[in-house]
This record gives structure tokens, sequence and C-alpha cells, in this order.
């Protein structure tokens, strides 16, 4: 982690760099209030439970990075969100938070849809199944992309590399910012 001190709150707990203090969903206001009110933490990675999102709002107004590898119809019907373009848009309502960098599942039609409303941000494409010619042709030239292996799960394949590449982003960030960039 390049000497952050990092806390991570999610739907498996809380952690500081590689170690897990507890156990349990803390995607919420519960657990990001934890890491953001920590002092031992300078850099925190916050999975934010949609639910949450949509009935309490978030618990930061704005982020270095953020991540959508997927909208899908998971969890309609819960909190006023029946459709799936409806996830879509609280999602975006969650990315747009980013003041940096964006990072997006080129392959879900809904998360790569989000593209265009991203002016400002660096923007980072992931997939498994299109090539670099094709996510240049279907989005442009300014879109960085990433492309995963096929042989794993989609979310084994996302979950620890977008990470390492979104605290990549937000060290890239910090070493600019130093210098006034």
């Amino acid at each position: 982690h390049q000497g952050c001190k990092v806390g991570r709150a999610g739907t498996t707990g809380i952690y500081h760099n590689d170690d897990q203090l507890e156990s349990g969903d803390f995607s919420g206001g519960k657990g990001h209030h934890r890491i953001l009110e920590s002092v031992d933490v300078n850099l925190a990675v916050l999975e934010t439970a949609r639910g949450a999102a949509s009935s309490l709002g978030l618990s930061f107004d704005h982020c270095d990075v953020a991540v959508c590898t997927n909208v899908s119809e998971d969890h309609l019907g819960e909190r006023g969100i029946d459709t799936v373009e409806q996830m879509a848009e609280l999602k975006l309502f969650m990315v747009n938070r980013a003041r940096n960098t964006v990072v997006l599942n080129a392959y879900n039609r809904y998360s790569a849809g989000m593209l265009p409303h991203l002016q400002g941000r660096h923007a980072w494409l992931v997939s498994d199944q299109l090539n670099p010619v094709e996510l240049r042709e279907r989005f442009g030239d300014k879109v960085k992309f990433r492309r995963y292996g096929v042989r794993r799960r989609f979310l084994a394949r996302f979950g620890s590399r977008v990470l390492d590449d979104a605290l990549h982003a937000v060290e890239e960030r910090s070493a600019f910012a130093q210098f006034g960039l």
C-alpha cells in the first residue's frame, strides 16, 4: 500500500491494511463512519451498499476513485428501486462522487453507460470479453482499458485487481497533488 494506512469497510467486514478487525456487513453508514473517523486510516476503501445509499444517503461527499462493476436485477423491488434503469441511476449517483477516476465494467451496458456522465474525470473500462480494438471502437481513444483473463469467475476477476488499480490511482493522484497538479 506504499505507506498508506488503508481502512476498508464492506460486506465481509472491517479491515486495517490486510488485517480483518471485525467480520460482518459494514457496507453502510456504520462501517463507513468507523473507517472515516479512524485516526489510524489515511486511505479509505468503502464498499457502498445500494440499500443504505437509497434510504440514508452516503457517508461521504466526495471520493477520489469510484468503481461500478455491475448493474443488474439484484435487489429490485426494495426501497423504491423497481427497475434496472433506476438501479443504474442510483449507482451513477454514487459514481458521480468521484473527483478523479472512475472504473466501469465495459461489458455491462448499464455500467458502461455511465461513461458519458463523467466529464472531467479519468475513466477506466475493464472487460474480459472485448478486445482493445473493440473497446476503442465502442468508447473512443480517451478512455483507458484493462482486459482481464476469461478463466476466473466474474467477481473474482474484478475484486482484488480493481481494488489494486483503484488504490494505485489514489496513490498516483496523491503524488501529483503534492506538486499542485
